[in-house]
């Protein structure tokens, strides 16, 4: 449940934030440090806790890295069989398979980097991080979700009262 803060799988490192690449890689790296350090900070890591939390961050760096510049890649080649005046449907369906693929992939590295980190924490530092991660997701809502789960959480209410009223 760490991932939307510290796992490179996470980071937002689609298309809509292309640049040159090194800025890219630059950025990414400075976003997943970021993460990480308030992750840290967040839950007071004991230096036990701090130094097997370093590594396992390293090492879900250096395992994602390859697969985002892969989707990177990917990416500009499928735009380009798109872009083209008459796409080829095998090449485009291929390269999208692939994506998909690597997709998967960065899914199964964010369940392995929170199964690691699940093991480093306590009860209390878990729930601290899955409190933190439940405000995140809240902060991505749009204005329109918020206002749709705030009228859902009020009609539950208004049930949850009527049927203990009878």
């Amino acid at each position: 449940a760490a991932l939307a803060l510290a796992s490179p799988a996470f980071a937002d490192h689609g298309p809509r934030h292309r640049h040159e690449p090194g800025l890219d890689d630059e950025r990414f790296e400075r976003r997943f440090e970021e993460r990480a350090d308030r992750i840290a900070e967040l839950l007071d890591l004991t230096d036990e806790q701090r130094t097997a939390f370093e590594a396992l961050r390293r090492d879900s760096l250096e395992s994602a890295r390859g697969r985002h510049d892969r989707m990177r890649t990917l990416g500009d080649e499928l735009k380009a069989l798109l872009d083209a005046p008459s796409p080829d449907a095998t090449a485009v369906g291929t390269k999208a398979i692939e994506l998909h693929r690597l997709r998967e992939e960065l899914g199964a590295a964010r369940d392995a980097f929170e199964a690691e980190l699940d093991k480093l924490l306590t009860e209390e530092q878990r729930f601290a991080l899955d409190a933190a991660e439940a405000d995140v997701e809240i902060a991505r809502q749009t204005p329109l979700q918020i206002a749709v789960d705030a009228y859902l959480v009020e009609l539950g209410d208004e049930l949850l009262a009527k049927t203990l009223a009878k």
